[in-house]
């Protein structure tokens, strides 16, 4: 008998692109006043919105996390969640924006445990957790989007380590998650990750052999679950969808069989293309918008450090580095978030191995 949970399998081509490297037309780049110069420590934005404000979280000397907002005239304004611990390690992380400078992401507390908050365009600082969250040590709350109405979706961890995926509306009530097959062991269960407009949620989940599969679930909770042909299905594998846009089309990646990763991009419908770099083994999309428009980094097996690369709704590929970016090993660009008019944000590391931010303006 057929597996009614079955995931959906779309045919796609891989396409493995020879992208010309090329610097943008403007390149901004910026420490948040207060971010730590030592190795490690710096400036990291997350997201950036269409008016161009930035937001994202620094630590400082101490490695302690702070949250900030940065304006497209370059003011910032840092903040704390309160509650947010004051050890190394922890304080006040994340930083997804909507078009409304609402701002949510999680904190740490002083015993390490993970909480969510939301900072709406006045400052005002919320904080939640869902029912049933763990309360040790790296347990706790995730916001890993907002969306322009304000609802937040994101994961929480239990007493077990188990992941169940959660939305919270603008008006705070929250509603916990999991599809079906997720694994209910440590490091396993159900990741929720970007919402459009329309609560639409896309993510993943870990089954009981440790695979991933990649699920859109709308905001009544219908649920669609999929894997992109050729992802590996050994524990550690699989599909591992991350973004979506106003119009249900999807970016993430997915771990080969040889153990490389790969991207892929979706649509509503349900067809599946994919891509890879040349030359890369971790191929790996970060944000998507409205047009379709990718942004991501990838790792350049030959020089043995991160660079990043835009991936136009048509297909054409660009690649790049932050002017400022270090050349050594394990240093390089990491690219976030990417806007409506493809203005990119994100950080990189320096040949001090401090993180600082860029804004790309192509």
């Amino acid at each position: 008998m057929k597996n009614p949970l079955s995931p959906i399998f779309c045919v796609g081509i891989l396409f493995v692109l020879t992208a010309v490297a090329q610097q943008p037309a403007t390149f901004n780049e910026f420490s948040v006043p207060g971010a730590g110069t030592a190795a490690g420590l710096g400036t990291m934005p997350v997201s950036m919105n269409s008016s161009g404000v930035v937001a994202g979280y620094y630590t400082d000397s101490a490695d302690v996390a702070h949250g900030f907002q940065r304006a497209s005239s370059g003011a910032t304004v840092s903040f704390d969640a309160p509650g947010a611990g004051t050890a190394a390690g922890t304080g006040t992380r994340g930083g997804q924006i909507n078009a409304a400078n609402a701002i949510a992401g999680s904190y740490v507390d002083n015993n390490h445990v993970y909480h969510g908050y939301v900072r709406s365009s006045s400052g005002s600082l919320s904080t939640f957790d869902p029912s049933g969250v763990g309360t040790d040590s790296g347990e706790g709350t995730m916001c890993n989007a907002i969306n322009q109405t304000g609802t937040i979706s994101g994961s929480y961890v239990d007493s077990v380590n188990a992941f169940h995926g959660f939305v919270r509306s603008a008006g705070g009530t929250i509603t916990t998650y999991d599809i079906a097959g997720a694994g209910t062991k440590g490091d396993q269960g159900t990741f929720g990750f970007g919402i459009n407009a329309a609560g639409t949620v896309v993510g993943y989940y870990i089954d009981g052999n440790s695979v991933a599969h990649g699920f859109v679930r709308t905001a009544a909770g219908a649920v669609t679950t999929f894997d992109v042909t050729g992802a590996s299905t050994q524990p550690g594998g699989g599909t591992y969808p991350s973004v979506i846009n106003a119009g249900g089309k999807i970016a993430g990646s997915y771990i080969g069989q040889n153990g490389v990763i790969f991207a892929f991009a979706r649509t509503a419908s349900g067809a599946v293309s994919t891509f890879h770099i040349s030359g890369a083994n971790v191929t790996s999309p970060n944000g998507i918008n409205a047009s379709g428009a990718i942004s991501g980094n990838y790792f350049d097996t030959s020089a043995k450090i991160e660079k990043g690369f835009t991936r136009s709704s048509a297909g054409t590929v660009t690649t790049f580095a932050a002017p400022g970016s270090g050349t050594s090993k394990d240093s390089g660009t990491t690219p976030l978030g990417i806007n409506s008019a493809g203005v990119v944000v994100g950080y990189y590391l320096n040949s001090a191995s401090v993180y600082e931010g860029f804004v790309m303006t192509p």
